[in-house]
């Protein structure tokens, strides 16, 4: 018994070794390179897991409009951090001064908007992600689950080849 709880104790400090790697390196590119205790604008973390698609179902970024002025067509965003759904870390907030431009701002992730706030750095972010999926066994994103493969994956339905549409697989009645 005590190989087995062993085993796992060396699975689940492999899995947090892991999640920690990917996630200083995906903030290594965002320009966090020597200090990660530095603020981070919340809307740069849009494409964390599209960088890291092992985080995919794990992780999600989302944003909430805290205050609306309809006049000016200033926006403010809060931003939440969830990781397996249950767990919320509040990562700031953002102004945007104009509807129009509210969806261009937050994909490219300008950072020149006024009256943004950020209360998470990407040290907290890390140790955050790294404490709730290495305690979790949804949290497991060893190369073990969810492998990738390389081979080429053709689309249901294309081509005369597929063969999914052919009368004689039909059903009759």
């Amino acid at each position: 018994m005590d190989k087995i709880t062993l085993g796992n104790k060396i699975h689940v400090a492999l899995n947090q070794e892991l999640i920690r790697r990917l996630l200083i390196q995906y903030f290594s590119t965002k320009g966090f390179n020597e200090n990660f205790d530095r603020r981070i604008y919340p809307p740069l973390l849009v494409d964390l897991v599209t960088r890291i698609p092992r985080l995919n179902g794990k992780v999600e970024i989302t944003a909430f409009v805290q205050d609306i002025d309809p006049l000016s067509g200033a926006v403010k965003l809060g931003w939440n951090l969830f990781v397996l759904g249950t767990r919320r870390m509040y990562l700031g907030e953002s102004t945007h001064t104009s509807l129009a431009e509210i969806t261009g701002q937050v994909t490219t992730a300008v950072e020149s908007c006024n009256g943004s706030t950020s209360y998470a750095t990407p040290k907290r972010i890390v140790e955050f992600i790294t404490k709730v999926l290495g305690k979790s066994k949804s949290g497991d994103i060893s190369a073990s689950h969810g492998r990738v493969t390389s081979r080429s994956v053709f689309p249901v339905g294309t081509g005369e080849n597929s063969g999914y549409f052919r009368r004689s697989q039909r059903p009759v009645f």
